[in-house]
């Protein structure tokens, strides 16, 4: 179980992105959401969103954990072993994950991005408070024993800060979407799907879950308008060629997830792509 820490929600919560449409900001040429992976590693932070926006990506993803005094930070594994000096700084530890550290000891460690460059792990308040980009933020909520009241963290937390970009959820668990859309206002919400749960699930959605979010090997024009015809928007995940990728957008998805710089760069570059021109934003 994950502790939370407490923030301030006392008055009217003044949401900057109230809901509208398209959500996360994703125009007609802007469809592309990046990875963190892609963009910065195990470890994003502002540089991501920057390096997202000057790449022509509407929007960036990125795995959600929580320490074990309830502070959200932005790491894409629990396990810091193999990616960090945990080793080194907790030597006595047989595990040293996110989950079994306080916040202090997480700020102390380094993590890699490369085998010359490291970084420091990212608190979610850093990216939802700094400066403004036209790329949104999409947060990945992992399952699992680990990630028990990650839910709970998530709110807590919205509820006490302005952000300062446009904000989605996407986890399977459709029971915590539920409880972070009853509490948060303005956050869009995505159901993660499965293969084997894909066209099954739409009909048993609850309301309160705004899209679907699945391989784009799954998505096709029978799906689509379904999902159309219950209000559900659509976000393909990761295709493996470019032609893949074409296809989905093609049949007028919101948004693709793409996993790399090439990948989006290629998109872009595509003939009768339409994407707009790349510019980093002031």
């Amino acid at each position: 179980m994950i502790a939370t820490v407490a923030s301030d929600t006392s008055g009217p919560i003044q949401d900057p992105f109230p809901p509208t449409w398209p959500p996360l900001g994703l125009q007609a040429s802007r469809r592309l959401v990046l990875t963190a992976t892609g963009a910065r590693g195990v470890a994003p932070g502002l540089a991501t969103f920057e390096r997202a926006a000057a790449l022509g990506a509407g929007a960036v993803s990125v795995e959600l954990r929580a320490t074990a005094d309830g502070h959200p930070v932005l790491l894409r594994c629990s396990d810091l072993r193999g990616v960090s000096d945990a080793a080194v700084r907790y030597p006595g530890r047989p595990a040293v994950c996110v989950e079994d550290l306080t916040w202090a000891e997480l700020a102390r460690l380094s993590i890699w991005l490369s085998h010359d460059t490291s970084t420091s792990v990212t608190p979610l308040a850093a990216v939802l408070v700094g400066p403004r980009t036209r790329a949104g933020l999409v947060l990945d909520l992992p399952i699992g024993p680990r990630a028990v009241g990650l839910d709970q963290v998530v709110v807590r937390h919205l509820r006490g800060t302005t952000r300062a970009r446009p904000l989605a959820v996407r986890t399977r668990d459709v029971d915590a979407l539920g409880r972070i859309r009853s509490s948060v206002p303005g956050v869009t919400t995505l159901a993660r799907l499965g293969a084997s749960a894909a066209r099954y699930s739409l009909g048993l959605l609850p309301r309160h879950v705004d899209g679907l979010s699945l391989p784009s090997g799954l998505v096709d024009r029978e799906l689509l308008d379904e999902a159309s015809s219950r209000g559900l928007m659509v976000i393909a995940e990761r295709p493996s060629t470019t032609a893949e990728a074409r296809r989905v957008l093609d049949l007028g998805i919101l948004a693709l997830e793409v996993v790399d710089d090439p990948m989006l760069t290629a998109i872009r570059s595509s003939p009768g792509s339409g994407w707009e021109p790349s510019s980093v934003p002031g």
